[in-house]
């Protein structure tokens, strides 16, 4: 599973070997109790890493 069409184009600024997809919150109902699920998450550590880059210069 992956993204191979734009995660190691050169001319992107963010360079990550993985998918930057992530999401804060989730909520669906159970499909068998019909119960509400809720899950929120912060961000992973190199998740965070990759943000705070400085991706201001051009690359080379």
């Amino acid at each position: 599973m992956g993204e191979d069409k734009f995660s190691f184009r050169r001319d992107f600024k963010l360079r990550s070997k993985h998918l930057c997809l992530q999401a804060k919150k989730l909520e669906f109902h159970h499909p068998i109790t019909g119960k509400l699920v809720q899950l929120s998450l912060g961000l992973p550590e190199s998740m965070s890493k990759l943000l705070e880059k400085d991706y201001s210069n051009p690359v080379a």
